[in-house]
């Protein structure tokens, strides 16, 4: 039996994660998979909080954000498994298959999922753009989330452009439309906008909290996601709740936000960087107006997709205002 395993740092929640989980899912219910056995490799021992079928075998390391211990564990899984080909999600973990299999003679495809040159910042920036550089050329196929996604890869990173995809992602309307009429408690009593993402820098929060605090709009703001700038932003949020009749919450992740979403007035974003922004389109789906910063990448595919070039004020694009 012919076998393909799949590699993910983790499935928290997150943008990434969640198209993963969609994509084992088809696959656990489609005939072309029906005589191949599925794998699943979770670099980090974090809580899973996206849906993994039954039927997909799942192994989970213990790297918790090494590249090192990544690319050993994920040798040695490769080395009792054996499969015929490695598919990879997020940065750490294409970087890390895309060695093994290297070195392994094993085909793989690495999915980008971020505009890595706005993703990759901090004091070890250079070291890991150089990283993407040397390996990301290696795979057999690099498949991009977005066309920003791969324009950024091949002028920057040494990325092939004919072993490069965009492939954007897939979206059930009918399950969206169902999750959303699940039963939930009430946050807001209130007519309240919604913002969906991890708290960490380059979702701009803290831009999002001070321009809210200057428009003053008249309705609730409610935040969705977890993170390691939470304690930070909430000290914003209470100086801000201290002043202001209408208030911000920090609510947290929530495994099913689409009836949040659906009773929302609009979707706002402040990403300082994307690849391709689920939470966006899924407002969309749902039948929200999406007001979103221009950022790399993803946004103005999705807003203004006859729009060649980076907006200087705000635009009322044709799917929403950028």
């Amino acid at each position: 039996m012919k076998s393909l395993l799949f590699v993910i740092n983790s499935l928290e929640g997150g943008g990434a994660e969640r198209a993963l989980s969609r994509l084992l899912v088809a696959l656990s219910g489609d005939a072309w998979a029906a005589d191949k056995e599925i794998h699943l490799v979770l670099l980090d021992d974090y809580e899973v909080e996206q849906v993994i079928p039954a039927s997909v075998k799942v192994t989970t390391l213990s790297a918790q954000g090494s590249l090192l211990k990544s690319v050993t564990g994920l040798a040695s899984v490769i080395r009792a498994i054996k499969p015929d080909a490695v598919v990879s999600y997020l940065t750490r973990a294409n970087l890390a298959a895309s060695v093994v299999c290297k070195l392994m003679r094993i085909p793989v495809i690495i999915s980008e999922r971020v505009n890595t040159t706005h993703h990759l910042t901090g004091r070890f920036a250079f070291i890991q753009k150089l990283m993407v550089r040397l390996l990301y050329p290696l795979p057999n196929r690099v498949v991009a989330v977005s066309g920003g996604v791969k324009e950024d890869l091949v002028q920057n990173f040494s990325v092939n452009e004919r072993k490069c995809s965009v492939v954007y992602n897939g979206y059930d309307q009918s399950e969206l439309n169902e999750l959303s009429q699940e039963s939930v408690a009430s946050i807001s009593d209130r007519p309240f906008a919604i913002a969906i993402g991890r708290l960490v820098p380059n979702k701009n929060v803290t831009m999002l909290l001070r321009a809210w605090r200057l428009a003053q709009p008249q309705c609730d703001l409610l935040i969705l996601g977890e993170g390691p700038d939470r304690d930070m932003l909430q000290q914003e949020v209470d100086a801000y709740n201290e002043i202001s009749d209408y208030k911000i919450r920090l609510v947290g992740f929530c495994k099913n936000p689409y009836p949040y979403i659906a009773m929302a007035q609009f979707y706002v974003s402040a990403s300082n960087a994307e690849g391709f922004p689920n939470s966006l389109v899924e407002a969309m789906t749902l039948g929200l107006p999406v007001i979103s910063t221009d950022c790399p990448s993803g946004p103005r595919e999705i807003l203004a997709p006859g729009l060649a070039k980076p907006v200087t004020s705000a635009v009322q694009a044709e799917w929403g205002l950028l």
